[in-house]
C-alpha cells in the first residue's frame, strides 16, 4: 500500500515538527530535472465559441459565421487577440474540441474535466498524479504546487499552496532570522552541523526490526530534510519583475521558478471569473484576454528559463457556455468543453472532436479520431486516459486504485 504523504507530512505539522532544519548544501538532494506539467484553469466556465469553437452568427453578438478565421488548421473567433495567440501557438497545439462533459455543474465539471472522472470518488487530478508518479523516483520538498481549481489530491502527494513569491524562500531559510539584511543565523555554523551529523547518525542507526510503517515515515521525514535547501534556491529563477506582475502571470513566474529550481514537479494555475450569467460579451472578453496572457507567458518564461523540452501545458475549464443569451445578456452553463495541450512529443497543428450548429459534441470515432456519425462521444477520460499513456502515468494511475476504466484512444500518437 502506498503511504499517505500528505496525511503524515499533517501529522508533523500538528507536532509543531513541520518546519525541520536543514542539512548543509553538501549534503541536500539533488533537484528534480525529469518531465514537467503546468495545468491552467479557467474557472468559472469559458465561452468556446468565443475563442476555439468559432460558431458565429445568432450564438456570438460579436462575429458573424463568414468572419472565422484559421491559423494552418485551426478555426478559432475573429475577437480581441485571438488571431495573435492562435497564429502564433497553433503550430504547437493539439486543440480537442467537443468533449461532451455530462454535467454543467461547477464542482462536478472541474473534478470531470481535470481528473477524468466525474463520480466523487477521491480520483486526484492530471497534475497531482503526475507529481506523486514522478516523487516516486525523486523526491522534492514541493512536488504539486497549486494556486487554485481542482486539486485533488487522492492523498497520493503533498499539496503546496503558493501566494507570496517569499513564502518557499522563507521556509528554505528558516534558520535564519527573518527580516536581518545580513541573514545572519539563530546559531552558530558549528552548531548547525553538529544537528545535522546527529540527525544523520539517528536514522542510520534505526533498529534492524524497526516497524515498516515507522521506517518508512522516518525516512520520508529525512528526505524531506535533505531536500529543504531547494526552497531556497528557486528564488534565483524568479523574474526582478515579479512583484509588479499581473496575478495570473505572477502565478506562472513563481510556478516555474519551483519547478526550474527542481522543487517539484507540477502546478496548476488559474485566470478566474468566467461565470458570466449577465453581461456576457464584455465581462468574458477580459476574462479570454487575461487566459491567453497567461498561456502566453507560461510559454515565454519557461523557454526563458530552457524549460520547454520538458514542460506539457494542459489549458481547459469546466465546462462552456449556452448557446444562447438570458435575458441579462449572458450565457448559463453548457456542458461541452474543449482542451488545448501542448508540449513535448505533441504532434500540434490539429483539431480533434468538433460541435455541430447548435454546440452539440459530435461522435467521433475512437480508432481513427474522425468525425463519424455513428462514432461514440468524447468524454473526459478518453482525454485523461490518452493524456496518462502519454505522460507515463498509465500503469501508476491503475496501481494507485485510480483506474478510469476507459478505453484509449490514439490522441497523441
Amino acid at each position: 500500500m502506498m503511504m499517505n504523504r500528505r496525511n503524515f507530512l499533517g501529522s508533523l505539522g500538528a507536532g509543531g515538527l513541520a518546519l525541520m532544519l536543514s542539512p548543509s548544501e553538501t549534503t541536500a538532494a539533488e533537484p528534480y530535472e525529469g518531465p514537467l506539467l503546468v495545468t491552467i484553469n479557467a474557472i468559472g466556465g469559458w465561452d468556446i465559441t468565443n475563442f476555439c469553437d468559432p460558431k458565429g452568427n445568432w450564438m456570438n453578438e460579436r462575429y458573424n459565421t463568414g468572419d472565422i478565421l484559421t491559423a494552418g488548421g485551426i478555426p478559432f473567433a475573429p475577437l480581441d487577440t485571438n488571431e495573435a495567440f492562435f497564429t502564433r501557438f497553433h503550430s504547437d497545439m493539439l486543440l480537442i474540441n467537443g468533449i461532451d462533459m455530462r454535467t454543467a455543474g461547477h464542482a462536478e465539471g472541474a473534478r470531470h474535466m481535470w481528473s477524468g472522472e466525474l463520480n466523487d470518488n477521491n480520483t486526484p487530478s492530471l497534475a497531482a498524479l503526475f507529481a506523486a508518479k514522478h516523487v516516486q523516483e525523486a523526491d522534492a520538498p514541493a512536488p504539486f504546487v497549486s494556486y487554485g481549481g481542482f486539486s485533488r489530491t487522492g492523498d497520493l502527494v503533498p499539496l503546496t499552496r503558493l501566494g507570496s513569491p517569499l513564502t518557499l524562500a522563507s521556509i528554505g531559510r528558516h534558520e535564519r532570522e527573518r527580516g536581518i539584511p545580513t541573514a545572519s543565523r539563530y546559531v552558530d555554523d558549528f552548531v548547525l552541523e553538529e544537528v545535522f551529523a546527529a540527525r544523520a547518525k539517528r536514522h542510520e542507526a534505526a533498529p534492524a526490526d524497526e516497524l515498516p510503517r515507522l521506517r518508512a515515515q522516518r525516512s520520508l521525514l529525512y528526505g524531506h530534510q535533505l531536500t529543504t535547501p531547494l526552497l531556497r534556491r528557486y528564488q534565483e529563477h524568479l523574474p526582478e519583475a515579479n512583484h509588479t506582475l499581473p496575478v495570473h502571470q505572477a502565478q506562472a513566474a513563481i510556478s516555474l521558478a519551483c519547478l526550474k529550481a527542481g522543487v517539484g514537479a507540477s502546478a496548476s494555475l488559474f485566470v478566474s471569473d468566467f461565470d458570466t450569467h449577465s453581461n456576457h460579451e464584455e465581462l468574458h472578453a477580459i476574462k479570454l484576454q487575461e487566459l491567453l496572457e497567461a498561456i502566453t507567458y507560461t510559454v515565454e518564461r519557461a523557454a526563458e528559463l530552457d524549460l520547454l523540452d520538458r514542460l506539457t501545458i494542459v489549458v481547459s475549464s469546466e465546462f462552456s457556455r449556452t448557446p444562447e443569451y438570458n435575458g441579462n445578456a449572458g450565457k448559463d452553463h453548457w456542458p461541452c468543453n474543449s482542451m488545448i495541450v501542448m508540449g513535448p512529443g505533441i504532434t500540434g497543428n490539429r483539431v480533434v472532436g468538433g460541435t455541430d450548429d447548435a454546440l452539440m459534441p459530435k461522435n467521433v470515432n475512437l480508432d481513427t479520431l474522425a468525425l463519424d456519425d455513428d462514432g461514440d462521444r468524447l468524454y473526459p477520460g478518453h482525454v485523461h486516459t490518452a493524456l496518462r499513456e502519454h505522460l507515463g502515468l498509465g500503469e501508476f494511475g491503475v496501481e494507485t486504485g485510480f483506474d478510469l476504466r476507459m478505453r484509449t484512444v490514439p490522441l497523441f500518437v
